[in-house]
């Protein structure tokens, strides 16, 4: 009985172990993307961000910019009469900066 216990929870830690491994692994890639962000890709960050997608936003624009040393792209985007502004490292894909005015 006592085999049958310890077996049962090996088994358990293992599962668990198996899944928070594979759920950090599919995070850590999603967060880390590889090599400088296109423009597209950094207006997929803002409009995630912002919680729009392409078809719901007007006046695009998207320019690369240096900051003290740090390349990065200004997105800027309407949704209605509110304007979304954005700086995205170009690097690491963070927001280094975001502005809404209404």
């Amino acid at each position: 009985m006592r085999n049958r216990l310890r077996m049962t929870m090996a088994l358990a830690a293992a599962i668990i172990m198996t899944t928070s491994v594979t759920a950090f692994a599919g995070y850590a890639k999603e967060e880390a993307p590889k090599g400088p962000l296109t423009s597209d890709q950094a207006l997929e960050v803002a409009l995630e961000h912002s919680g729009y997608t392409k078809d719901e936003v007007d006046v695009i624009k998207l320019e690369k910019d240096i900051d003290d040393g740090v390349e990065k792209y200004e997105v800027d985007f309407y949704v209605g009469v509110n304007k979304y502004e954005y700086d995205i490292d170009i690097n690491t894909g963070k927001i280094l900066e975001y502005e809404i005015d209404d």
